[in-house]
């Protein structure tokens, strides 16, 4: 153990000294400083984090339908993938249908593709598309379990700006288009 602790000392004292220079050319030849191969994210890391991105996407769409279960607009699950716009927006629409006597049901199936990442390595800020059809998540009347309407649900264009936020990718401003719109 005393070894280990003498090297990482050792190890790091090198790695100063190259930073800053002036230390003797003993100390500098005794542990050489590692220097990357790139500056760029590398392919592995570009596919977690759109991963990561991807799953905060659908992380938003999946805590919304729960939250239409009961139009919980007061609670909203919605908040753990959304933020900024986006979650007044959603927040929004679950009042309105609580307002109305109308919850949702069923499942989105969405087809979400990041098409950008900024910076480039280490990402915080990301744009998603999707088609997402709604085919199989509807509005329903809560009182009578009667469909709200007899327009299908369709798919939509759906652009969302995601944001690295408190750990977790988040949906922060999002717009739908109109059924048929993809």
């Amino acid at each position: 153990m005393r070894d280990e602790t003498w090297k990482s000392l050792v190890t790091a004292a090198t790695a100063i000294c190259g930073l800053v220079g002036g230390c003797s050319d003993a100390t500098q030849k005794a542990a050489p400083i590692p220097t990357p191969a790139s500056s760029t994210l590398p392919t592995d890391s570009t596919a977690a984090a759109k991963q990561a991105i991807l799953a905060g996407y659908s992380g938003m769409w999946s805590d919304y339908e729960k939250d239409e279960l009961t139009a919980n607009w007061e609670h909203p699950t919605v908040v753990n993938h959304a933020t900024s716009k986006a979650l007044l927006s959603l927040d929004e629409s679950l009042a309105a249908d609580h307002h109305f006597g109308w919850i949702g049901k069923g499942h989105a199936m969405l087809h979400p593709a990041v098409v950008s990442m900024t910076p480039s390595t280490y990402p915080t800020a990301a744009s998603v598309m999707d088609c997402a059809d709604l085919t199989n998540f509807l509005k329903y009347v809560a009182a009578t379990g009667a469909l709200k309407d007899s327009a299908p649900g369709g798919t939509h264009l759906v652009q969302a700006q995601m944001t690295f936020k408190d750990g977790v990718w988040k949906v922060s401003d999002i717009t739908m288009g109109q059924p048929g719109s993809c």
